[in-house]
């Protein structure tokens, strides 16, 4: 029997958006839509229903020279497969292929690991990791070695005070997210009115680390059912070093209010700082794995050719990343 379905949800529609993905992930709910929408990204859910699985895909569509990909929105969640299977992968590229799209990067949920039957290597990529804390059983005790432990107890040694006021948070973000990246030399990937509207939806998370009455870091995402995901961070200079402390008070704070996942995300490239202090955190890592799809292989090796991309390009789609300026992009993630 064929039970092949395919729904596709508009941010529009939030009644029926927020009961397709009732105690779904963070990033795939209508709250984290909403801040992503008020950027300039029209975000759409597609459930797709397949060989008994079913996959929730938060997504956009981008236009390139007339034609059209498509991408998970930006997020820890990604596509959610349950059970896992690949079927509804496989459903999808027809679906989206039917539509006359070029290509797609979906990125999966930490939760799809492994899937069944495996698809072509060429097809999934892992180029980084996501670190899952296991909220139940993480004790600081017993979960991370004595020089973490140390790094951890930063913030107590410097007199850090933990700051969760919404208010005071909501108006400091903006500047310590635009800031910081300014002085990594990045640029924003949000909008203030994205990071406004974060702040104003249900289930926003945000905790801050405060020194000498001034918020240096603060730590923002958000929480939808048993899950939690922090995917943002602003700090000061002085800031960034209790980054692992204010993890550490998200991590006690979320454990006492029943959740059961934490989200810190991965981080830039192996081995740089900010994979150090993950990586010894305890938490459960996962790869961070995404699906390339090629949908339309003639458009795509045309596009390729007249933006002089290769194909086979660590960056997807090839003709994306030929575009921007700079040195060549890292993939996404």
């Amino acid at each position: 029997m064929n039970d092949e379905a395919i729904t596709l949800i508009p941010f529009s529609s939030r009644s029926a958006w927020e009961q397709a993905t009732l105690g779904s992930l963070p990033s795939q709910s209508w709250g984290h839509a909403s801040g992503l929408v008020a950027g300039g990204i029209m975000a759409e859910l597609a459930v797709v229903r397949s060989q008994g699985a079913r996959m929730l895909l938060p997504f956009h569509r981008r236009q390139f020279d007339g034609a059209t990909d498509i991408v998970t929105l930006p997020g820890l969640s990604g596509a959610l497969i349950s059970p896992t299977s690949a079927a509804p992968i496989e459903a999808w590229s027809r679906f989206a292929k039917s539509q006359g799209w070029v290509c797609g990067y979906i990125q999966l949920s930490p939760l799809n690991d492994a899937l069944d039957p495996p698809l072509q290597p060429d097809e999934i990529r892992s180029n980084n990791a996501l670190y899952v804390f296991d909220l139940e059983t993480w004790k600081i005790g017993s979960s991370v070695g004595y020089n973490m432990r140390r790094k951890l107890r930063v913030g107590d040694h410097l007199g850090a005070k933990l700051i969760t006021d919404p208010e005071r948070l909501a108006e400091a973000f903006p500047r310590l997210y635009l800031d910081h990246l300014t002085l990594m030399g990045s640029a924003p990937d949000f909008t203030e009115n994205a990071l406004e509207q974060w702040f104003a939806a249900p289930g926003i998370l945000a905790f801050g680390a405060e020194l000498n009455g001034q918020i240096v870091n603060i730590q923002m995402g958000r929480r939808h059912g048993t899950w939690a995901d922090l995917h943002l961070a602003g700090a000061t200079p002085e800031g960034r070093e209790l980054q692992a402390w204010l993890i550490w008070q998200a991590i006690e704070s979320l454990g006492r209010d029943g959740l059961y996942r934490l989200n810190i995300g991965g981080y830039g490239s192996h081995g740089d700082q900010l994979h150090w202090m993950k990586a010894r955190f305890g938490a459960n890592e996962h790869p961070l794995r995404a699906l390339r799809q090629i949908y339309d292989p003639a458009r795509f090796a045309q596009l390729c050719h007249q933006t002089g991309a290769d194909p086979q390009a660590s960056f997807f789609p090839p003709y994306r990343g030929a575009m921007l300026p700079g040195p060549t992009p890292q993939p996404q993630s």
